[in-house]
């Protein structure tokens, strides 16, 4: 992951809920329009992922005031094959074999900023698992 200002750590098929606050340190109001582009790879490869800013994505920031946008991020990436069936023939979830990196980028027009690079990670469903110890202590 390189050149990102917000990370989002994911796994295929979750639904990321980000909440932005947006503050506003000068004496004037600013009017501020929010636009999420496209995530891609760095090669520019569009794998399905779907980003949408809640309403509203144009308000007015008050002078030294704040408001809160919300990203949802829909993560099912488009093409990634099955990971196989369980021994009951039922089909697996949908996984990725290694750590995969999209790009998006969140214009704040109305700010003197540059975009916020977001960088979405999909990490395999078997990195940092949970761990559960059924023992009862006899190994």
């Amino acid at each position: 992951i390189g050149d990102a200002d917000l990370v989002v750590y994911t796994r295929l098929g979750e639904r990321r809920v980000v909440p932005i606050l947006l503050e506003n340190e000068r004496r004037r109001e600013k009017q501020i329009h929010l636009e999420l582009g496209e995530f891609k790879t760095r090669g520019g490869d569009v794998l399905g992922v779907k980003g949408a800013l809640m309403q509203p994505v144009d308000f007015t920031l008050p002078p030294c005031g704040e408001e809160q946008a919300i990203l949802v991020i829909e993560s099912d990436l488009g093409g990634v094959d099955v990971a196989g069936t369980t021994a009951a023939n039922q089909p697996r979830a949908r996984d990725v074999d290694e750590c995969r990196v999209l790009y998006g980028d969140l214009k704040v027009e109305g700010c003197d900023i540059r975009p916020i690079r977001i960088a979405l990670a999909f990490l395999p469903r078997d990195c940092d698992a949970f761990d559960i110890n059924c023992g009862c202590g006899c190994c």
